[in-house]
C-alpha cells in the first residue's frame, strides 16, 4: 500500500497550450507529423484512457498502452515513464495506475513522441508524467485550450 507520505506533494500541473494538448489519439499523431515533425524534445499532453500498465521487476520503467478518450479502437499508443528521479509524487501517481481498478480510466500524460518504426503509427510515447484524472479536469483542459468541440458542446 501507498504510504499518506506518498501524497504530500502534488503532481506538476498542466501546461494546457493549444497545439500540444490533445483529447484525440489520432489528432495527437497528426499534429506531431506535421507541425512538430523535426522537434524531438516538443513535450505534449494527453487525455486519454489507460488500457494497461505495469512496472518491471526493478521498478525503474513502468510501461503503458493508452486509447482515446471516446473510442475503443485503434490507434493506441504505447509507452514508458522512467521512475528514476521523478519525484515522489509523479512516481506515486503512476505507481496507483497499477491498480485494477484503474484499467480503462481516464488518464492525464506528459510526455514526448519518440519515432519507433515496430508502432503502430511509427510512435511510441516516453512519459515524463501519467496519472489518473477525471471528466471534470478534462472538460476544463478542453476549455482552457479552447478545444470544447472535441468534447461534444461549444462554450
Amino acid at each position: 500500500m501507498l504510504s499518506s507520505r506518498l501524497h504530500c506533494e502534488a503532481p506538476t500541473l498542466t501546461l494546457l497550450r493549444p497545439f500540444k494538448t490533445f483529447f484525440r489519439i489520432s489528432d495527437m499523431l497528426k499534429t506531431k507529423s506535421e507541425m512538430f515533425k523535426n522537434q524531438p524534445k516538443a513535450i505534449f499532453e494527453l487525455f486519454a484512457r489507460l488500457v494497461f500498465t505495469s512496472r518491471d521487476r526493478d521498478h525503474t520503467q513502468q510501461y503503458f498502452q493508452l486509447r482515446d478518450l471516446f473510442a475503443n479502437n485503434p490507434p493506441y499508443l504505447s509507452g514508458t515513464l522512467a521512475t528514476q528521479g521523478i519525484g515522489i509524487a509523479i512516481d506515486a501517481a503512476a505507481c496507483e495506475l497499477i491498480l485494477p481498478k484503474y484499467r480503462n480510466a481516464k488518464c492525464y500524460c506528459r510526455c514526448r513522441m519518440v519515432p519507433d518504426e515496430t508502432a503502430v503509427g511509427n510512435w511510441t510515447l516516453e512519459a515524463l508524467e501519467i496519472r489518473a484524472t477525471d471528466w471534470k479536469k478534462i472538460c476544463e483542459a478542453a476549455e482552457a485550450v479552447g478545444n470544447e468541440s472535441v468534447l461534444g458542446y461549444s462554450g
